[in-house]
């Protein structure tokens, strides 16, 4: 999630920097050594990886995604929160229209 044009504050950038690190770790935790290295790699060639989850793994995970973006929402001021909703939908246009263009090739 890019927060920079959110104009947050010092304390906000280090209260996300915090939420981040935590989350980070809880999803590390949750991973094989495999698939630790597999993530590891993926960032430096800055590619997504396939990690091959259980299903046990997906529910933890989107549990901890959903708790840090909770967690994230609440340190947001109301302006802040309605312009971050505001970029989302954006980028989710953007998404679309470049999901459409590609498949009418």
């Amino acid at each position: 999630m890019k927060f920079g044009q959110l104009n947050l504050t010092d304390a906000q950038q280090a209260q996300m920097r915090q939420i981040q690190e935590s989350t980070r770790q809880q999803m590390n935790s949750i991973l094989t050594p495999e698939q630790q290295e597999q993530m590891r790699l993926a960032k430096e060639q800055r590619q997504r990886p396939n990690l091959n989850l259980t299903p046990e793994q997906q529910s933890r995970m989107q549990e901890i995604w959903q708790n840090a973006k909770t967690q994230m929402q609440a340190v947001l001021t109301p302006e802040q929160q309605q312009q971050l909703q505001e970029s989302r939908q954006q980028w989710r246009q953007r998404r679309q229209q470049q999901s459409e263009g590609a498949s009418q090739q």
